[in-house]
């Protein structure tokens, strides 16, 4: 998927907009507010070359090429790159004072999204995805004064005894937890483990204070 917004024809761009002004429109019906847009794992699908003409000729930024073919191409994190630029303009006019987040799930040449985001949350478990001492430093590192935050996936969720190791070991590193979006309306889960919240709730406002709530 090239997220170039100026690749012809019916793109990426096109469709964010018009997901924006449904939710606005919605919004506003209810009453509601948008304080921000959070972009899933898009960027950890940007490894890869697009070598068609009108990718070509719709980049801003430089070319790369194939290496086995030394076809000239389009790297797609120099196309995400113009996507959220973007997209943080039009932020900037349509949504003032919002922020923009992105699901940080992947490593290396996802960095190039790094200026644009206003926070990193990432989805992480205790069985190794995105989790241990060098996938957490790496992500407090990248986020620098921005705030981390790590999205309980289900494998942490289904065992609420694991939840308290889960946010100390977040807090340890300087980052917030939540859990994962089909989790939030469990009320059972929730109930269970009230205290645990609570607790980082309290963290939570000392460490808003601290880094500036952007």
């Amino acid at each position: 998927m090239n997220p170039d917004p100026d690749i012809p024809g019916y793109n990426v761009w096109n469709y964010t907009m018009d997901l924006m002004k449904i939710a606005l429109e919605n919004a506003g019906k209810y009453g509601l507010t948008i304080d921000g847009i959070e972009l899933d794992n898009f960027m950890g699908r940007t490894g890869c070359l697009d070598l068609r003409r009108e990718a070509i000729e719709a980049l801003d930024w430089n070319l790369v090429y194939d290496p086995n073919t030394f076809k000239p191409a389009v790297h797609l994190s120099y196309a995400a790159v113009e996507y959220l630029a973007r997209l943080k303009m039009w932020m900037k006019e349509y949504m003032p004072g919002t922020g923009l987040t992105g699901n940080f799930i992947a490593e290396g040449y996802t960095n190039f999204g790094i200026p644009y985001l206003d926070a990193l949350p990432f989805e992480c478990s205790h069985k190794g995805f995105n989790w241990g001492d060098e996938e957490l430093l790496y992500r407090r590192v990248m986020s620098g004064n921005r705030i981390a935050i790590g999205v309980a996936t289900w494998s942490i969720v289904e065992k609420p005894e694991l939840i308290e190791e889960f946010i100390d070991t977040l807090l340890f590193y300087g980052m917030l937890s939540v859990y994962v979006q089909k989790a939030i309306l469990n009320r059972k889960l929730w109930k269970s483990t009230v205290k645990l919240w609570l607790k980082l709730f309290k963290f939570s406002k000392l460490y808003m204070r601290q880094v500036g709530d952007r």
